[in-house]
């Protein structure tokens, strides 16, 4: 950006004063009192040029970092030889990892992961990174919530099967089933962990893939006690509804998290969502209402109809209302 930067200088901060005009000479590395007219007027000559040829290379590098065309995993081109950018090859590193910890066992110990045994209906595989469980589920098949020690999964559990959370049926990823056999591929049962949701848990820090309906969310949480370190961040995108419907429930999603003071980004059907710096107790009751919030929208993109019925559901939301659909 043509700004010019010196690092690494002892006591700095103490070397100037308030509104002190300076002149910082990057390529020499020095520092001058009051405004050098010289320096000045040649970097100005020489800042169009630098700008054109930044603006020329980022966008040759861009070119083969940000395309992604790794979208389907079960597409035929999902091999390392069919990624075309880096954002192809975290893509697909992403979602073999993901495969292989929890189909595979961990190295030297046999132990892969382990099933929840859920107080609701949605088939949940846990994979402990430190602490997550208590010693003993570690040679465990299934535990239950009572074995989980992971703070931040704990409190997202508590609002996923928060009494007002209707699961009148069990969710089911019909739209990795419907992909699976419209490309001529043999889809796995539907209690298979391919189909279930994952979920990395640590003592104070949990990342989780769920998966149910045709939509598909993403949390990584740290709930501990430094609060600075505390963060939540989540995706969430898909729907079997259309597109209109579809981008009303993330109106929904976004209206409802920004009352929750998440910074929300939101890109037609996909939103995503930022907290940072919350200490545990706050931490722990956001997550709590994200719970709620994921339990209460499961289907709610069939049943959305206008913006003004958004607004009337994010106020039941508030008062306590965690269900939208007959359908549950």
């Amino acid at each position: 950006f043509n700004v010019p930067l010196l690092t690494g200088i002892p006591d700095v901060t103490s070397m100037f004063a308030a509104k002190q005009i300076i002149t910082v000479d990057g390529d020499n590395g020095l520092v001058y009192q009051g405004e050098v007219a010289t320096l000045v007027d040649e970097d100005e000559s020489t800042s169009g040029r630098c700008g054109q040829r930044y603006h020329r290379l980022l966008t040759e590098a861009l070119t083969f970092i940000t395309p992604l065309e790794l979208i389907n995993p079960a597409g035929e081109n999902f091999t390392p030889e069919g990624c075309r950018s880096m954002h192809d090859i975290i893509r697909f590193t992403h979602e073999k990892g993901l495969q292989t910890m929890f189909s595979a066992g961990r190295p030297g110990t046999g132990i892969g992961s382990i099933r929840l045994r859920a107080n609701i209906p949605l088939d949940v595989y846990l994979f402990d990174v430190g602490d997550g469980l208590v010693q003993q589920a570690e040679h465990q098949k299934q535990v239950g919530l009572a074995e989980v020690n992971s703070t931040p999964f704990r409190a997202l559990w508590r609002g996923l099967s928060h009494p007002n959370v209707q699961w009148k049926q069990k969710p089911y990823d019909w739209d990795a089933f419907d992909k699976i056999e419209l490309s001529g591929g043999v889809a796995p049962a539907k209690d298979s962990f391919a189909f279930a949701s994952y979920a990395v848990l640590g003592m104070d820090y949990l990342h989780f893939n769920i998966r149910f309906g045709y939509h598909f969310a993403i949390i990584d949480a740290l709930c501990g006690d430094r609060a600075p370190d505390n963060h939540c961040m989540l995706r969430f995108a898909g729907g079997g509804g259309d597109f209109d419907h579809r981008a009303l429930r993330i109106d929904f999603l976004g209206q409802v998290l920004e009352q929750l003071e998440f910074t929300v980004e939101r890109k037609g059907d996909l939103l995503e969502a930022r907290l940072f710096g919350r200490n545990k107790e706050s931490m722990t009751e956001k997550l709590d209402l994200l719970g709620r919030l994921f339990g209460a929208t499961k289907l709610m993109d069939m049943v959305l109809e206008n913006s003004q019925m958004v607004d009337q559901c994010v106020q039941d939301f508030f008062r306590g209302r965690y269900s939208f659909s007959q359908e549950g």
